[in-house]
């Protein structure tokens, strides 16, 4: 297919914003990323030298949304570290784990990646009930800036197994 009069409108190109419960968490850096990950159940059966047409079942999904958060405080470290607490004693807060180890339902966040398109095009990557499925690294160097890359996974709420915990939103006539 050859380049048209509206491929430009068509592309997209941004890192975009991430927001944490609603709230924009501020730079980020590197790649923003939303991967579905789906996983199937295919019957191996005898004679069939492959997948048969028909036979596939979704078993599971789950979306990833790969953040690289730079903007540093207290409450955005925390979001992505489940079990995880916080206490401020004057000028000092430290973050700290304890001896809990189920995630309490407050440690589960809402996050958004937001990417604006041209000619106002607006593409949002939901993942709701997101927790932090890695650990954290933190690299200072003398020519880079220190933050963190979180690997937010959505969860499905038990109240309600017929809400998507994910979805993708593009809107348009969205003014900037």
């Amino acid at each position: 297919m050859a380049v048209s009069s509206s491929t430009a409108a068509n592309l997209v190109v941004g890192a975009g914003d991430v927001f944490l419960d609603g709230s924009d968490i501020g730079g980020t850096m590197d790649a923003n990323t939303f991967q579905v990950e789906t996983e199937w159940y295919v019957p191996d059966l005898n004679g069939v030298p492959g997948e048969l047409q028909g036979t596939r079942y979704k078993s599971s999904e789950n979306v990833r949304l790969g953040v690289t958060v730079v903007e540093l405080t207290g409450s955005k470290l925390i979001a992505a570290l489940p079990g995880w607490d916080t206490a401020t004693a004057g000028t000092i807060t430290t973050i700290d784990t304890d001896d809990t180890r189920r995630v309490a339902t407050a440690d589960y966040h809402d996050w958004i990646l937001q990417v604006d398109g041209l000619d106002g095009k607006q593409f949002n990557f939901y993942a709701d009930n997101a927790v932090n499925d890695g650990g954290l690294e933190f690299e200072a160097s003398d020519d880079g800036t220190m933050g963190y890359r979180a690997e937010l996974m959505s969860t499905w709420d038990g109240a309600d197994l017929t809400a998507s915990p994910f979805r993708i939103k593009i809107i348009t006539g969205v003014s900037s």
